[in-house]
């Protein structure tokens, strides 16, 4: 739901207003006299007195998910002291609504990109709690200067999927080829926005030579243009296959640069959550050059109290996320120690006829090394992959942690290894199985 200031509603907004949008996400924390209290946010803009409301809704849940949009023409309000909105938690009453906290945004601080942050509401100079809210800006002197058209040619198709297409497109600046992810607005619900913001907000934050870059977003009125990195090898399961070859020091090179990625995530407070060969791309063929992709489940865990959320790929994913209580980023851990496991073997370590029956095993956290294909694996490898596969979460090891392990600072076997085939059947839809 939009809500927008009552002048901006009766008319089309001028082309000299600017449009400053926030959307209402949830709170957290607050510190409440009650639970039976029935909340909303209040917003005014200082400066033109414009004043935005979004439902009530249960104190015992606050959510919203609403967008409030005010209109701003920069050359009527150009003081600073009035390019302020003034944001407050109201709790409804029957004389007259009381002010739980509330927070100000100085609107030049508004930046175009898609910003997400959890804002303190203070109340008397403490701490009531904190709200979560994504903002930015569409301002009338960046109309046609910043879109898509302006910044990049379009080129051919180069993917489908349910919600979107991806399109090859050339800066039209450099020269540089990138990729477009272009989403349908109309196939996405409120939940699946909110997501998908969040996505945008965690790829900004990024930058790292393994991890696939967000250039650009361009979010009109019925869709949303990602500008990404332009990933020249596609899928490392296809370029193996093809090859026909692969190595144990093939595999340490992949697993070095999928761990120095995640530890970085990991630093700046980012799980990726679906860790698996399909998001593990390749820029630089001959040299195996790792990138990783689609951050549609990550999460920033220094802006919850904590990570709950049962998800990820069946396969891959860790057994303190399927048992749906609180886990942490070493989740991630136990899916990068099955995708070696895979590299090195050929096939999963954990499979099963039916998804419950692969979850138990998942739990069990019991795998072998029985078969023959491991007798040219070395024992620093399986040992790797030993300690990154440990049940209790605890004792699992870090990403930089990891990375200090012997066997990437041992020259690692060049022999073929016998996972190929196996690989090949993975790709092609046999059904996989484990040892």
């Amino acid at each position: 739901m939009v809500i927008m200031a009552a002048a901006a509603a009766a008319t089309a907004p001028e082309e000299v207003e600017d449009l400053y949008y926030f959307k209402i996400l949830s709170a957290r924390g607050l510190e409440l006299e009650r639970r039976d209290v029935q909340l909303y946010v209040k917003g005014k803009c200082v400066g033109t007195k414009q004043t935005l409301k979004t439902k009530i809704v249960d104190g015992t849940k606050p959510e919203w998910k609403e967008e409030l949009v005010f209109s701003l023409n920069p050359s009527k309000v150009r003081k600073m002291a009035e390019r302020i909105i003034e944001f407050k938690l109201m709790s409804k009453a029957h004389v007259m609504d009381d002010c739980i906290g509330s927070f100000e945004v100085a609107l030049d601080a508004v930046q175009s990109p898609i910003a997400e942050a959890w804002v303190p509401l203070v109340r008397r100079r403490k701490t009531r709690g904190e709200l979560h809210v994504m903002t930015h800006v569409t301002r009338a002197a960046d109309k046609g200067k910043y879109s898509f058209e302006a910044k990049y040619t379009m080129g051919k198709e180069i993917g489908r999927g349910g919600f979107s297409v991806v399109y090859e497109a050339t800066s039209k600046e450099s020269g540089e080829k990138v990729a477009v992810k272009v989403i349908d607005k109309n196939k996405q619900d409120d939940e699946q926005i909110v997501l998908l913001q969040r996505e945008i907000s965690i790829m900004r934050k990024l930058d790292h030579p393994n991890i696939v870059k967000l250039y650009d977003v361009f979010d009109e009125e019925k869709t949303i243009s990602l500008v990404l990195e332009y990933v020249r090898g596609g899928e490392l399961y296809d370029e193996i296959v093809k090859r026909g070859s692969f190595t144990e020091d093939d595999a340490c090179k992949v697993i070095q640069q999928v761990l120095s990625a995640t530890a970085y995530l990991h630093s700046n407070g980012i799980a990726h959550r679906d860790l698996k060969p399909e998001n593990l791309l390749l820029n630089s063929v001959d040299k195996l050059e790792v990138k990783i992709a689609d951050f549609g489940l990550s999460k920033d865990f220094t802006m919850a109290s904590a990570m709950t959320t049962c998800c990820g790929s069946p396969s891959y994913v860790a057994p303190e996320v399927l048992q749906q209580g609180v886990y942490n980023d070493v989740c991630d851990i136990w899916s990068i120690g099955v995708i070696l496991y895979v590299l090195l073997s050929g096939y999963l370590p954990f499979y099963a006829e039916t998804q419950d029956e692969l979850f138990d095993k998942i739990l069990s956290g019991q795998f072998s090394f029985r078969n023959k294909v491991w007798d040219d694996v070395t024992p620093l490898a399986k040992d790797l992959i030993t300690k990154m596969l440990t049940l209790d979460e605890s004792f699992r090891p870090s990403a930089a942690k990891c990375l200090e392990h012997e066997w990437f600072k041992t020259a690692n076997p060049t022999k073929q290894l016998g996972s190929v085939g196996s690989l090949r059947d993975l790709r092609t839809g046999v059904r996989p199985h484990t040892m």
